[in-house]
């Protein structure tokens, strides 16, 4: 386990009306070993279906462009409290 190089990639979609480069370049340099993608393809409004067309959208991208077989898909409010190495089992 100890030798266990995490290799993450990470996607996330940003509301199309509140995306902007000094919040993307902040999110990019935070990610020590990981990659980050970036998409905005709608505005996203709480409780309406554009909030389960965007995480469709950003799951078949993650998807089509990955070998990874299983998803996390967690929310703005959702806090993750493990470590990355956790999340390797699943």
């Amino acid at each position: 386990m100890n030798n266990l190089i995490l290799n993450i990639l990470i996607y996330i979609h940003f509301d199309k009306e509140r995306v902007n480069n000094q919040l993307l370049k902040e999110i990019v340099n935070y990610a020590e070993s990981s990659k980050i993608v970036v998409i905005s393809t709608q505005k996203v409004t709480l409780g309406a279906p554009s909030v389960m067309k965007a995480e469709f959208d950003l799951l078949e991208l993650a998807y089509k462009s990955s070998n990874y077989k299983n998803f996390h898909l967690i929310s703005g409010q959702d806090l993750a409290l493990k470590t990355a190495k956790k999340y390797m089992f699943f």
